[in-house]
């Protein structure tokens, strides 16, 4: 039976280093993209819940019925003002 040389020794350890490495860049990779996703989605329904209420303000839907027939799911405040000339007065 041949004795290991510290040469192989230190090569098996780099190796699981980087192997370990890899897999800990790997889970915080998919972390990060499912936190931007989950923030995308936010950010998402925030926007349409703006358009919604300016489309529902523009048909003459009063603000209280158009947060009933259309809640938002993400809890976004559908309050926020928007940018149009007419709302910034």
């Amino acid at each position: 039976m041949k004795e290991e040389s510290s040469r192989d020794i230190l090569a098996r350890r780099l190796v699981v280093l980087v192997a370990g490495s890899g897999l800990l860049i790997a889970l915080v990779g998919l972390f990060a993209i499912a936190l931007l996703r989950r923030n995308a989605e936010r950010t998402s329904q925030a926007a349409l819940a703006v358009i919604a209420e300016q489309a529902a303000s523009r048909i003459g839907m009063p603000s209280a019925e158009w947060s009933r027939v259309y809640p938002t799911r993400s809890g976004a405040s559908h309050k926020s003002r928007s940018m149009h000339p007419a709302s910034v007065a």
